[in-house]
């Protein structure tokens, strides 16, 4: 693929983008959950990404080579949850650490989501004790 179609191609890829990108309205750059505009965005910037030219390397005697493109490392995205089974969770006396792995979330991505919503986490708590 030559250059000037290599350049076609990001670009069409890249107004797709900013087609898209102003639907988003969920403001989740740094979490993992998705809206289905997130998600879009997503596939467009992995055919972005395979749209790259390799890059040159030097080898050790001298000699210009090709690199090897490396892929990229899929990101799971993490299980969904409710605030119930949060709480259940913690009743049953499992660590916030815990819970988060259990749900394949990063523990700074589960301690923002657990600042987030932490008034109804109490509130919720309260009630389970009243029970």
């Amino acid at each position: 693929m030559t250059d000037n179609e290599l350049l076609e191609k990001r670009l069409d890829i890249l107004k797709q983008v900013d087609k898209i990108l102003p639907l988003c309205l969920c403001n989740n750059a740094n979490t993992k959950h998705s809206c289905e505009h997130c998600e879009k965005l997503s596939v467009l910037g992995e055919q972005l990404l395979r749209l790259t030219k390799p890059r040159k390397v030097i080898k050790a005697d001298g000699s210009v080579g090709e690199g090897v493109v490396k892929d990229r490392i899929c990101r799971y995205k993490p299980k969904e949850f409710t605030m119930q089974e949060y709480i259940n969770a913690k009743v049953n006396g499992i660590t916030d650490t815990q819970f988060a792995t259990s749900v394949s979330m990063s523990t700074s991505s589960f301690y923002r989501w657990k600042s987030n919503n932490l008034k109804e986490i109490n509130r919720m708590k309260k009630k389970m004790k009243a029970k």
